[in-house]
């Protein structure tokens, strides 16, 4: 569900890679990491925080 500014974000759960988020909201993971300023190599931690789409995005439900 979006914010009040209307970006998407999904919180890391155990076992959870970017590609796995990547996959499950129909985006890529170069996507996911340029939006977190992050690489797509770094290490996700349980519990962090992700934007999945800036605001303004539409996006489904999530497969996972």
């Amino acid at each position: 569900m979006p914010d009040e500014q209307g970006a998407v974000y999904h919180v890391i759960r155990q076992g959870q890679a970017l590609w796995h988020i990547a996959d499950a909201y129909g985006t890529d993971i170069e996507a996911l990491a340029e939006w977190n300023q992050m690489k797509t190599t770094d290490m996700l931690q349980v519990g962090e925080k992700l934007q999945i789409l800036p605001k303004g995005a539409v996006v489904t439900a999530p497969t996972q």
